[in-house]
C-alpha cells in the first residue's frame, strides 16, 4: 500500500514542467498571433506608401487639368475636390508613416498606422516631409495663379522618387520583420519540443517499471491538446490520445497496428495525413525516441496545418493582388517588372510598360454609385486579362488606374506590332458595357506605352515615360502613345 502511495505521489518538477509546457504552448500562440498582426500592418504600410506615389502623380494630373481649366466651371470644381482629396490623403498617411497616427486605408475605412523604426526609412519619410511642405507650395502657387502647372517638376519628381524609395524600404523591413519572427517561432518551437522530451525524461526517472510508466505516458499525452501517437517496438501505432483519434476521425483503438507510411503518405516538404475516411490534411509531424527501462518508445506528435497554409495563402494572395479586381497590385508588378527586365537584358529583349487611364469612369461612378463602379472596373479587368498572354501581367494600381507588362518582346520592328495588337484589344475591352438604371453604359481608355531598355534602365524611369505617355494620348484624344515618339492607334 504505501508503495502504490509512492507511485502516485506528485511529483512537483513534472508539474511545473507541464505548467511551463503549456506556458510556452500559449507564448507560441501569441507569436504566431503577434505574427499574424504584423503582417497586417506591414501589408497596411506596403499598400499605403504605394498609393503616395499614385497620389504624387494624380496630384500633378489634377493640377495640368486645372491648369487648363483656369476659367473655372463644374469641371475645375470637381477636379479641386479631389485634388483636396488627394492632398489629404497624402499629407495624412506621409505624417502617420513618420510618427504613427490615423489614416484612411485604400478601401476608404480608417485604420492606424504606426511610425516607421527602420532608420533609413525614417530618414527618406523626413526629407519626404521637407519635400512635401515644398510641393505643397507649388500647389498653392499653382491655384492662386501665381505659376503654371506645367512648369517645374522637380519637386514632383523628388517626392516621387522618395515614395519610391519609401514603399522599397517598407517592404524590405517587412520582410526582414517576418524572417525575424519566423526565426522566433522556429526556435519557439524547438523549446516546446524540448521540454516536452524533458518531461518525458522526468517521468522516465520517477516510475522504475515500463507498466507504470506507460500508465503515466498515457496520461500525460491526454492532458497534452496535440495529437499523439506511441508506435511499439514494430513500428506499429500501440496507444493513441483523444486528440489524435479526432484528428484522424477514428473510433477508439482504430488506428492501432497501423504504421507511419500508412498514417502519412507524402514524405516530402509539406507531408499529408490520410483519415480513417479517406480525407487528407496537411500535417507537420515530429517523431522522438524515449527509452523507457531499455524499452525503446516513438512518440509521434502530429498536427494539422491546413487552415494555417490556407491562412498563409489567403494572405500572401492579399499582399500581391487587388482586392476588387483580382488583379495583381503595384508591388506583384514591380517584383514582376524587375524580373522581366532582368531576363530581357539576358536575352537581347525588350519589355512593354502600359499605363492605362480610363476616361468617364469618375462620372459613372458618380452617377451611378460604387457599385456600379466596382462592377464595371471588375468587367473591364476581366476583359484585360484575356488581352495579353499567360506571362504577362495586368495589374491594378487603384482607381481607375492600370498597368500592363509584355515581357519577351523582340528588339526589332515586330515588338511594336505586337504591342500594337495589345493596345487595340486594351481599347476594346475598355469599352465592355455596364448595365445601369439609364441602360448600358461602356466608358473609353488612354493607354501610353513606353519601353524597357529604350525609355530608361529602370522601372521608375520607363514607367514615368509610360506614363507621360499616356497623359499626352488624353491630352490629345487619342487611345495609345508610344514614348517618346507619338504613334497614334
Amino acid at each position: 500500500m504505501s508503495s502504490i502511495r509512492r507511485i502516485f505521489r506528485p511529483d512537483i518538477a513534472i508539474v511545473l514542467s507541464i505548467a511551463t509546457f503549456i506556458a510556452l504552448v500559449l507564448s507560441i500562440l501569441l507569436l504566431n498571433m503577434h505574427t499574424a498582426r504584423q503582417i497586417d500592418e506591414s501589408s497596411l504600410a506596403i499598400n499605403l506608401a504605394g498609393r503616395q506615389r499614385m497620389l504624387t502623380q494624380r496630384m500633378e494630373y489634377l493640377l495640368l487639368a486645372m491648369d487648363s481649366q483656369k476659367q473655372g466651371g463644374d469641371q475645375r470644381v470637381t477636379l479641386l475636390s479631389e485634388l483636396d482629396r488627394a492632398i489629404y490623403l497624402f499629407d495624412s498617411t506621409l505624417t502617420a508613416l513618420h510618427s504613427g497616427g490615423e489614416v484612411v486605408d485604400s478601401a476608404g475605412a480608417p485604420a492606424y498606422l504606426r511610425a516607421r523604426e527602420a532608420e533609413r526609412v525614417r530618414e527618406l519619410l523626413r526629407n519626404g516631409l521637407s519635400e512635401w511642405a515644398v510641393y505643397r507650395r507649388h500647389i498653392d502657387e499653382v491655384l492662386n495663379g501665381q505659376r503654371a502647372a506645367s512648369g517645374d517638376y522637380s519637386n514632383f519628381e523628388i517626392l516621387y522618387t522618395l515614395m519610391n524609395q519609401v514603399t522599397t524600404g517598407i517592404d524590405l523591413g517587412a520582410r526582414e520583420q517576418a524572417a525575424t519572427l519566423r526565426r522566433y517561432q522556429a526556435v519557439a518551437v524547438v523549446i516546446v519540443l524540448a521540454h516536452f522530451l524533458l518531461i518525458l525524461w522526468q517521468i522516465r526517472s520517477r516510475y522504475r517499471s515500463l507498466t507504470h510508466n506507460n500508465r503515466m505516458l498515457r496520461r500525460l499525452i491526454n492532458s497534452v491538446g496535440s495529437a499523439i501517437l506511441v508506435f511499439d517496438e514494430r513500428d506499429r501505432v500501440s496507444y493513441t490520445n483523444k486528440a489524435a483519434e479526432e484528428l484522424f476521425r477514428a473510433k477508439a483503438g482504430a488506428l492501432r497496428n497501423l504504421t507511419l507510411d500508412e498514417l502519412v503518405i507524402e514524405h516530402t516538404a509539406e507531408p499529408r495525413a490520410v483519415r480513417t475516411d479517406g480525407t487528407q490534411f496537411v500535417a507537420r509531424y515530429e517523431m522522438v525516441n524515449l527509452n523507457f527501462s531499455g524499452d525503446v518508445v516513438k512518440v509521434l506528435s502530429i498536427s494539422d496545418l491546413t487552415e494555417y497554409q490556407r491562412s498563409k495563402e489567403k494572405w500572401r494572395h492579399i499582399a500581391h493582388h487587388d482586392i476588387l479586381t483580382g488583379l495583381s497590385n503595384r508591388l506583384a508588378f514591380e517584383q514582376r517588372a524587375h524580373e522581366a527586365f532582368s531576363e530581357a537584358s539576358r536575352y537581347k529583349e525588350k519589355v512593354a510598360v502600359l499605363t492605362i487611364d480610363l476616361n468617364g469612369f469618375k462620372s459613372v461612378n458618380d452617377r451611378y454609385g460604387h457599385a456600379v463602379g466596382d462592377r464595371l472596373l471588375k468587367e473591364i479587368a476581366s476583359q484585360f486579362r484575356v488581352c495579353v498572354r499567360a506571362e504577362d501581367l495586368v495589374a491594378r494600381l487603384g482607381g481607375d488606374e492600370f498597368l500592363v507588362l509584355l515581357t519577351r518582346l523582340p528588339r526589332d520592328e515586330e515588338a511594336s506590332h505586337k504591342v500594337a495588337q495589345v493596345c487595340a484589344h486594351l481599347l476594346r475591352a475598355a469599352q465592355v458595357p455596364v448595365d445601369t438604371p439609364d441602360g448600358p453604359v461602356s466608358i473609353s481608355a488612354s493607354i501610353g506605352v513606353s519601353y524597357y531598355p529604350d525609355d530608361g534602365n529602370g522601372l521608375g524611369d520607363v514607367q514615368r515615360s509610360s506614363d507621360a505617355a499616356m497623359y499626352r494620348a488624353k491630352k490629345q484624344g487619342v487611345g495609345c502613345e508610344l514614348a517618346p515618339d507619338v504613334s497614334k492607334h
